[in-house]
């Protein structure tokens, strides 16, 4: 339980995001990118080096430490320093996009349909990831980085193509068609009248 709410929070801040106007046209500058990556930068880097480990103890008789070491252990921030080269990653793209229609065009050309079928997509990498490395096919400990950073590079790759190629046939993918259709309590069309190119 405690493990879906922490796979939770990147939603949760992206959603939140979403209610306050960041991506909105205009709306994210480079103020906003520049104290995400003041905040994000150091919290990347207090995490890949494990410097809570190394300066936690020193700071733990601060109460207020103390109590952050509470939220962060209780939503599960322990683990996802992460989240702070997401989130200027995020800004950095919304803000090219923002300034530049040929860059937006350019990313849609791309990414367009694996974003319309980001769920789908999702549930797919999930099970790849699980059946790779849930010690089914491959010992996870003998994945190097690199290998790591080839095999989802090759798996985002051919998502991308899969979804061109579904997209081409039917209005959504598998599992948006099935959320669209809980949400409106009926069957949502599926396969599109004709076959066109994405």
């Amino acid at each position: 339980m405690l493990g879906s709410l922490q796979g939770a929070i990147p939603l949760l801040i992206g959603l939140l995001a979403l209610r306050l106007g960041v991506f909105e046209r205009h709306a994210v500058g480079w103020r906003l990118l520049i104290a995400v990556t003041l905040i994000g930068v150091p919290w990347w880097v207090f995490g890949q080096f494990r410097l809570d480990q190394k300066l936690w103890p020193a700071a733990w008789v601060i109460p207020s430490v103390r109590v952050a070491a509470g939220i962060k252990s209780g939503f599960g921030l322990a683990y996802r320093w992460q989240l702070g080269l997401h989130a200027i990653y995020i800004l950095a793209i919304t803000l090219l996009v923002d300034r530049s229609q040929t860059w937006e065009r350019r990313l849609t050309a791309v990414f367009g349909a694996a974003g319309r079928m980001a769920l789908t997509n999702y549930v797919i990498q999930f099970a790849v990831i699980g059946i790779v490395f849930g010690n089914y096919a491959i010992d996870a400990k003998t994945i190097t980085p690199q290998l790591g950073l080839a095999g989802a590079g090759t798996l985002f790759g051919a998502l991308i193509v899969f979804s061109r190629w579904w997209l081409a046939r039917f209005r959504f993918g598998p599992a948006e068609w099935l959320l669209r259709s809980l949400t409106y309590a009926r069957f949502q069309p599926f396969r599109r009248p004709e076959a066109v190119e994405v």
